[in-house]
Parts: structure tokens; C-alpha cells; sequence
């Protein structure tokens, strides 16, 4: 059977540094707030939060024009790279009692670093993915690692800051194991991203993978990519769920008071949010693999709003207060993970990391206005109530731009990653490679199978896309092959039969692209046309 994602390599390392760069972000932004308030007082660490947030909000999408410059491994190098300095830093600028200036700089950069991470990480995913399918999978785990790491943070720091002296120790701990913890994130990401730029010996193919090191040509600027009728559909709703999110990290707070726990205690609450996401994302793969997802957006988006509702207009016991705390986790995680899925459906080819920047602007700029609301509003019932009508609202006001949702976000995100790592593929533009993926499609092999067979004529040229095939010649082993490689070009090219049977080891799966549309590029591109001559001098 072909590998689950977890199985997979690639994916399972991502997942790990992404669940480790979402364990720094939780504990040092806990203990960062709590350095503000140690250092200045509540209100003064409010507007210091406040503003960091709203800078890294407005710098999001200057990182991931700069990070387009990388290939997407190498994007994630560059990132946790940053990431893991700045954690640094901060540690070490309080060992040394540093002045403060120096401190609150180190902190600035690491924080603007930490928003956009998750983007970064979030464009990886149809790099890794074998399959729309195998997307959906794969964005469920990672909605299971956030909604995690908003329990495994905050305790961490907790730990940590209890463990010390002060909260400037504390920080300085949290910071340097976190440091510790992205060094060896990087170490995970690291061999694939070799594997990932690896070049054949042939000359022509040197010269198109020196192209990788160029910034990419996508073809929309940020400004093109919000008047998309989808994109900016998502982006409303978007910022309607993460003003919902910032809201309640204050919230809970007043909930805790009024439920009789003490708001020291309000930890609890978001310790049973984040276990109801925990526990709803073992069944939403049901949800995201759909090829048609707005109805299930719109029945999570209601059902987490009507359980803050109830809290607000319903006297329940502690134990009913917590049930409906962790439903509206569930539910949240389920319309994350949803969400997620049709952003990447709806990317342009070749726009994946931009679009992702731009929608961690809003997940910010969300997460700091969505903490005014529970002030704004005065009471914990008001709040309760102006918090649960946000997503209604944005899912109101997007009303007419998700009738087409379904329609537009068909972009084939998976088919065009795996595409863009072929070797004699690289020369291409995203809307090229595009329209290649629209026209390719995927199979799968059982265990001995031949895929093609040698003496046939070729119609087709083949990408590995799991698994592992054995190339034969009048019976002898030439090669094994694996993701990302190629066969089948040499009957197109050469307009001659198969020269050699393929047969797949193990259960694979292949991207059959049309010989036709594959021959059309050849004929178009000279950068192909080169590229496989270059390939084909090289094949035993």
C-alpha cells in the first residue's frame, strides 16, 4: 500500500519542525508578555505586543518575497535558520544583561521570524503531497499539530518560568531551548532540501537548475492575488475566524471568572479548546477530502459560533462551560483544516508562498485586533456574543464570492509541485507547468506491474510520484527510480518504441503526462528541448 503521509519522509520531517517551530511560537509568546508586563506594566506591554504584532503584520509579506528566492525546502531552511538565530539572540542578550534596547530588538526580529513561519511551512505541504488527496491528509495533521501546540506550549512555558528565578531567566530559558529545539528542525529539513536541488551531470541541465537561485517569476504581485474573487473571498473569512481566536485567548480570562475557577486558572479553558481540536481532527479527514468544501466551511464556521453563543445566554455548570469550550475547539480545527485546503486549491501556479504571506498578514493582524474585542465590549457576556457573531459575519459579508468557491479553487497545487522539481521541467514558467498539471494524471501500480513495457509505442512520459519502480533491458536492471524522477521520454522524443520495460517494486504511483502536450513543450522550450537531450545522453 502506498505510504500514508506520516510514513512519508518528507512530509513526516516537515511535520516534525513544524510542530517544534509551533511549540517556540506558543511558549515565547507567553513568556514574552509576560517579560512586557514584568518590565512595563500591563498597559505599556499591551502597546508593546500590540505593536510588534502590527510590524510583523505589515513585514509578512516582504519575508516571503524574499523567500521566494529559495526553492521550497530551501525557503524552510531560511526561515527556521532566522528563527533559531533570533531565539538565540534573545537568550543570550539576557544571559549578558544586555540593554533593553538590545533585548526588544532581538525580540522584534524573532517574533517577525515566527509569523512566517507557519506560511512558509504551510507552501511546503504540495511539495510533499502525492495527491489532492494525500493534501487534504496531510493539512489535517498539521491542523492536529497546531491545535497541540496550543496545549504543549503554553505548559512548557509554564514550566520554564516556574522553574526560574524571574521572568527574565524564564524568557532566557524558553528562548534558548527553543533555539535548541529549530537547530534541530533545520537538521530534519536539510536532506531533503539537497535532494530537492541535486542536478544531473549533463551540462544543459546544470544551467537550468543555476535558474533555481533567481527569484521566482510568479505571475501576481500581492495586489493582483487579493483582487482574485477567491482569494479575497478566503481572506475575509479568514480574518473573521482569527479575530474569533485572538478574542478568546483574552476571554477565557473573564470566563474563568465568571465560572468560579479564578482567572488564574483560565489556562484550563484553552488547555480544553485546544484538546477539542485535538480530538475533532481524528475525523476530518472525511471533511477535507471532499473535492467540494464550502458547505462543511459554512456548518463548522456556525457550530463553533453557536457554542460561544450558548455560553453567553445559558447559565451552565463549570463541566457544561468546558464541554462547550472544547466543542468550539473541535469545531474551529475542523474549519481550519477546511480553510487551509481551499487556499492552496485556489494559489496560482507558482504563487503558493506569496499567497501564504499574505494570509498570515490577516492571521495576525487577526490575532491583535481580535484581543481588543473582550476590552471593547465591557462585559464577559457581551463579549461572548460580539465574539461568536465574527465568523457569521465574515461568512456573511463573503456570501456571494463562496457560491464560486467550489468552482474556482481547482488549482492542481500537488501536480504542479511535483512538476516543478523535475530536472528538465525547471526552465519553465508557473503558468506553463500549470498547464501541463491540468492535463497530467495520476495512477497507481500494484507490486510487479509493468507500467511500460519495452517494444511498445509511447504515448505518455511518466513521474514517480511514490514509491519505486526498476528500469529493464532486454531483462537486465538499468536503474531504479524513485520520487521525482522521469521515464518514457525517449520513445516521445526519439518517435520510436519503449526501450526499456519499467516495473514498479513496491505499490507506486506515477503522474502520466500526454506525450502530446509533453512534445508540444519540447517543440516551445528550448530549456526543455536541451534539458532532455542532456537527460537522455545520460541513460545507461
Amino acid at each position: 500500500m502506498v505510504a500514508t503521509p506520516l510514513k512519508q519522509g518528507a512530509f513526516r520531517d516537515s511535520a516534525i519542525a513544524f510542530f517544534c517551530e509551533q511549540i517556540v511560537e506558543q511558549s515565547s509568546w507567553v513568556a514574552i508578555i509576560l517579560f512586557a508586563y514584568n518590565r512595563s506594566g500591563a498597559k505599556s506591554a499591551g502597546i508593546y505586543t500590540s505593536a510588534i504584532l502590527l510590524f510583523a503584520t505589515f513585514l509578512s509579506p516582504l519575508q516571503s518575497r524574499l523567500l521566494e528566492r529559495f526553492a521550497p525546502f530551501g525557503a524552510a531552511q531560511a526561515q527556521l535558520t532566522l528563527l533559531a538565530a533570533s531565539s538565540l539572540a534573545v537568550s543570550l542578550s539576557l544571559a549578558v544583561r544586555a540593554p533593553a534596547l538590545i533585548s526588544w530588538a532581538a525580540i522584534v526580529i524573532m517574533l517577525c521570524a515566527e509569523t512566517s513561519g507557519p506560511a512558509v511551512l504551510f507552501a511546503l505541504l504540495p511539495s510533499t503531497a502525492r495527491n489532492t488527496a494525500s493534501l487534504a491528509h496531510q493539512n489535517v495533521i498539521f491542523s492536529w499539530i497546531e491545535s497541540a501546540s496550543l496545549v504543549v506550549g503554553p505548559i512548557v512555558a509554564a514550566v520554564m518560568l516556574g522553574l526560574s528565578k524571574d521572568v527574565e531567566s524564564g524568557l532566557m530559558i524558553v528562548t534558548g531551548i527553543g533555539a535548541f529545539m529549530l537547530v534541530i528542525s533545520l537538521l530534519l529539513i536539510q536532506p531533503h532540501a539537497k535532494t530537492e536541488r541535486r542536478e544531473d551531470a549533463h551540462a544543459a541541465v546544470r544551467t537550468i537548475a543555476k535558474s533555481e537561485s533567481q527569484p521566482n517569476q510568479t505571475q501576481f504581485t500581492e495586489r493582483e492575488l487579493i483582487r482574485l474573487s477567491t482569494i479575497r473571498t478566503l481572506m475575509i473569512i479568514t480574518l473573521g475566524s482569527y479575530l474569533t481566536i485572538g478574542s478568546l485567548d483574552v476571554l477565557f480570562v473573564s470566563v474563568a471568572g465568571t465560572a468560579g475557577i479564578g482567572t488564574e486558572r483560565a489556562g484550563y479553558l484553552a488547555a480544553a479548546y485546544g484538546v477539542g481540536g485535538l480530538v475533532s481532527l481524528l475525523f476530518a479527514k472525511r471533511f477535507v477530502g471532499r473535492s467540494r468544501l464550502v458547505a462543511p466551511l459554512c456548518w463548522f464556521g456556525a457550530a463553533g459560533s453557536a457554542t460561544l453563543l450558548a455560553i453567553a445566554f445559558f447559565r451552565t455548570s463549570l463541566a457544561g462551560t468546558i464541554i462547550l469550550i472544547a466543542a468550539s475547539g473541535a469545531t474551529r480545527a475542523i474549519f481550519g483544516a477546511v480553510r487551509r485546503v481551499l487556499v492552496q486549491r485556489s494559489s496560482p501556479a507558482g504563487s503558493m508562498l506569496r499567497v501564504a504571506g499574505l494570509f498570515q498578514v490577516v492571521v495576525t493582524l487577526g490575532y491583535a485586533l481580535g484581543a481588543l474585542i473582550p476590552w471593547l465590549a465591557g462585559s464577559t457576556v457581551r463579549a461572548c456574543v460580539a465574539t461568536g457573531l465574527l465568523l457569521p459575519a465574515g461568512l456573511a459579508l463573503a456570501a456571494s464570492g463562496l457560491r464560486r468557491v467550489d468552482d474556482d479553487a481547482t488549482v492542481p497545487v500537488t501536480e504542479i509541485a511535483l512538476l516543478s522539481r523535475v530536472t528538465i521541467l525547471r526552465s519553465l514558467r508557473p503558468e506553463s507547468l500549470e498547464a501541463l498539471a491540468r492535463q497530467s494524471h495520476n495512477r497507481t501500480y500494484d507490486t510487479g506491474t509493468d507500467i511500460i513495457s519495452e517494444g511498445d509505442i509511447g504515448t505518455e512520459l511518466f513521474v514517480m510520484v511514490e514509491g519505486s519502480v526498476e528500469v529493464l533491458h532486454q531483462g537486465s536492471r538499468l536503474n531504479t527510480l524513485r520520487r521525482g524522477d522521469v521515464f518514457g521520454e525517449i520513445a516521445l522524443v526519439r518517435n520510436q518504441t519503449r526501450s526499456a520495460t519499467v516495473t514498479a517494486l513496491e505499490e507506486s504511483e506515477v503522474l502520466a503526462v500526454p506525450g502530446t502536450a509533453f512534445l508540444e513543450l519540447v517543440g516551445m522550450h528550448t530549456g526543455v528541448a536541451d534539458a532532455v537531450e542532456g537527460l537522455i545522453s545520460q541513460r545507461p
